[in-house]
């Protein structure tokens, strides 16, 4: 099951991105193409996790540091949503930080591609845990300082 969840959520997340920097008076980005371009983006992605580590998936049991999981029995890389969804945060974040100085967003994206990607020498898995949590944070804050500002911007 987190297998679909991860499919079909975490794609949303460009969704988010592209409010996000609607917010940051670019007005294409307000625009039908680049909504139109989202959804199709999120609905390319979802697809495309579907059919490389979703739909058809063989997976067993594994015991890591003493933690019994279920992984893929055959590794399907590279992961393709995850890379094309980090690239547009990634995007969306630099675009609020030159635009908003607001660089908590990119920041995030960073912390959890770098995290990820550099093996670090723990006896567990749950760094990657943390790293997604500093990421789920920083989209957070990214949400609350966008809220913010449209409370202000429409009080004068």
């Amino acid at each position: 099951m987190r297998y679909w969840i991860h499919a079909l959520v975490t794609p949303a997340l460009i969704l988010f991105s592209l409010a996000s920097v609607s917010e940051t008076g670019i007005n294409w980005l307000k625009g039908r193409v680049a909504f139109i371009s989202a959804n199709l983006l999120t609905v390319a992605m979802i697809i495309t996790e579907m059919l490389q580590n979703t739909v058809g998936i063989a997976i067993e049991p594994a015991q890591k540091y003493g933690v019994l999981s279920y992984e893929p029995a055959v590794s399907k890389d590279p992961p393709i949503m995850i890379i094309g969804v980090s690239i547009v945060m990634l995007l969306a974040g630099l675009i609020l930080w030159k635009k908003l100085k607001w660089k908590w967003m990119a920041i995030g994206v960073l912390v959890m591609g770098i995290g990820s990607a550099v093996p670090l020498p723990l006896k567990s898995e749950a760094a990657t845990n943390g790293f997604e949590l500093v990421l789920l944070i920083s989209l957070w804050a990214t949400k609350a300082f966008l809220d913010k500002k449209s409370a202000s911007d429409s009080r004068g």
